[in-house]
């Protein structure tokens, strides 16, 4: 595993993460909001399913990293906060759906931001247990479903 550089992780939020932000604050409904996800997190899925050493490898990576961990942190609440900001009213279904999942994103990163140590042996115990790898793998798949359901069939 090679050495990640505060610059190298600063330059790829620039590029990659913000400007996906923006886009989900600015230009996306609730609906697409909820296809992106849903597709993200089915790749997602299907990549611990034919790497089954994939999430081992990355909460171990995320866990030796703290700089990784504090930048994660920062910009998922920073980002989520500024997200609900946007979304801020409550009202339908699939607006409320969206609406949690920006809460949970923003308590992830206070929560990220507050206990990095205790995020970091978390993320060390789960990697060495495999029914802890597989319980995520079986939740990232079934999230996604949900967002997928919930973005492609129309509710009435």
């Amino acid at each position: 595993m090679g050495i990640i550089s505060c610059q190298n992780i600063i330059l790829y939020i620039i590029t990659n993460v913000i400007p996906v932000y923006i886009l989900i604050i600015v230009i996306m409904n609730d609906i697409q909001i909820l296809q992106l996800f849903g597709l993200s997190l089915l790749a997602i899925s299907i990549s611990t399913v034919l790497d089954r050493g994939m999430l081992k490898k990355l909460f171990l990576s995320f866990a030796d990293s703290l700089s990784v961990l504090f930048l994660t942190g920062l910009l998922t609440l920073v980002l989520g906060y500024l997200i609900i900001l946007t979304h801020k009213n409550w009202g339908g279904l699939i607006h409320n759906f969206v609406l949690i999942i920006w809460y949970l994103s923003l308590i992830k990163g206070l929560f990220l931001l507050v206990f990095p140590g205790l995020t970091m042996n978390l993320l060390k115990s789960m990697s060495n247990k495999n029914c802890s790898t597989n319980f995520f793998s079986i939740l990232i798949f079934v999230f996604s479903l949900l967002c997928l359901y919930a973005g492609f069939i129309p509710m009435k």
